[in-house]
């Protein structure tokens, strides 16, 4: 799938100190210049990808994502550019690589571990798949849910999406539960009202998930926020640059990255690189220049693997390096 500036799956943030993420964590590296594309640890390649011909100009993910689960590396490998999907795949220690034989959209492409199992879906066509437990030796495969339109791992917990309302899964007791969201109903990246324009109303950080309600007379925006902790809705008026609605045709949050629900401040791309807002969109602080990430083949990408606007950090990739930075 060809990424443009305003990706939703790349970009992210912050200032202050810099130390290196966990030793324990693998995280994909893209190629560039004297770069070799796959996963690493530590700057070290561990696995490399499978090197195909991109569109010149056009920044398309070798990998998408990986896990570590147990002794198994998973990851996600592009099977087709143009039909923008991918193969789950999975290496065992010093064992060769093995392709699993499932195919992943790029809109659905994440995949979770809650430490004992592998979590993703499996798609049937480019909308919706069936949600997936795999085991870390690949032996124990058990479908959670199907027809599912998007999945996230928080909390402890499993949230997926089905015809448009959310759902939670506990990996313990393998209870599923209805999200309290009122009406609300949730459009994921792999929904569209008209062909080629996005109706994605929603964003999941690693506390809650942002929902775009509407926008007002003064050209700001209300977004409900519903707190994985609490399992409660607060609602939220920014004044949000890059965040677009129409209530007809399209929604568009590319760039508006996390929320705080204690004071509202968000996270967004701005002038300077990535930067913390007030509710009324003033910048409080320049949070990740453009140039901080090194990245010479694409330099107004920014890969970050997470975001959490509570603890006040970010991680993500420069060079072959995964960084940690707090703000």
């Amino acid at each position: 799938m060809m990424k443009t500036i305003t990706s939703i799956v790349l970009a992210v943030f912050l200032l202050a100190s810099t130390s290196t993420a966990q030793a324990s964590e693998y995280y994909k590296v893209e190629p560039s210049k004297g770069i070799k594309a796959g996963i690493y640890k530590d700057g070290k390649l561990i696995i490399s990808a499978v090197d195909k011909k991109r569109d010149k100009g056009e920044d398309q993910e070798l990998i998408l994502d990986v896990k570590k689960v147990k002794d198994t590396i998973f990851f996600t490998e592009c099977k087709d550019f143009r039909s923008s999907t991918y193969g789950l795949k999975m290496k065992i220690g010093k064992n060769k690589v093995i392709d699993l034989k499932d195919t992943m959209h790029s809109s659905m492409s994440r995949i979770a571990t809650d430490g004992k199992y592998l979590y993703f879906i499996s798609v049937n066509d480019t909308k919706k798949g069936d949600l997936i437990r795999l085991s870390s030796e690949g032996k124990q495969r058990k479908v959670i849910e199907s027809d599912v339109e998007d999945f996230w791992y928080a909390n402890n917990q499993v949230y997926y999406v089905k015809k448009h309302h959310g759902y939670s899964f506990n990996p313990n007791s393998s209870k599923k539960i209805s999200l309290d969201l009122g009406s609300r109903k949730l459009y994921s990246p792999s929904y569209y009202k008209i062909p080629s324009r996005t109706y994605n109303n929603y964003r999941i950080s690693n506390n809650g998930i942002m929902y775009i309600v509407r926008k007002t007379k003064k050209d700001n925006y209300v977004f409900d926020f519903y707190s994985f902790k609490t399992k409660k809705i607060t609602q939220h008026v920014i004044a949000s640059s890059t965040t677009l609605y129409n209530k007809e045709k399209s929604n568009i949050l590319s760039q508006l990255y996390d929320l705080n629900p204690v004071n509202s401040e968000f996270i967004e791309e701005g002038i300077s690189g990535i930067e913390l807002f007030s509710p009324g969109g003033r910048t409080l602080k320049t949070v990740l220049t453009l140039k901080e990430t090194e990245n010479m083949d694409f330099p107004y990408i920014i890969r970050f693997l997470r975001v959490d606007i509570v603890k006040r950090e970010i991680v993500f990739v420069k060079g072959t390096h995964l960084v940690t930075k707090k703000f």
